[in-house]
């Protein structure tokens, strides 16, 4: 099993994360604003969105986006093959890791392979 989180499951490009907000499919929760298109690749792909607007501090962006990129890089085997924006919440940083990963676990449920 492939547990790597390299470039081929990440969005990189520009016009990538434009696709994937322009057709407005996405989940909003308490926690993250999820936008989200199935594509036509064998894996799922992740982008994360996180201005100094929303989360000021760099320290609580980099450790949101370290525990995004961690949880799915664990779930990515059980998720369907769909590219994701996520976009996290300012009540996100009042948050512990262990409370992050269980909302991100939710989230990951949603789009797993067998639901």
């Amino acid at each position: 099993m492939n547990f790597c989180y390299s470039k081929k499951y990440r969005l990189l490009h520009n016009f990538e994360f434009k696709n994937i907000l322009f057709k407005k499919n996405r989940v909003i929760t308490l926690f993250f604003n999820v936008f989200f298109i199935y594509n036509n690749l064998i894996f799922p792909r992740l982008g994360i969105i996180i201005s100094k607007k929303v989360i000021r501090l760099s320290s609580d962006r980099n450790r949101i986006k370290r525990l995004l990129r961690e949880s799915f890089r664990m779930n990515k085997k059980n998720i369907r093959f769909i590219d994701f924006v996520i976009f996290p919440k300012r009540i996100l940083c009042n948050l512990n890791n262990n409370e992050i990963f269980k909302l991100l676990d939710d989230l990951w449920c949603r789009y797993a392979i067998n639901n």
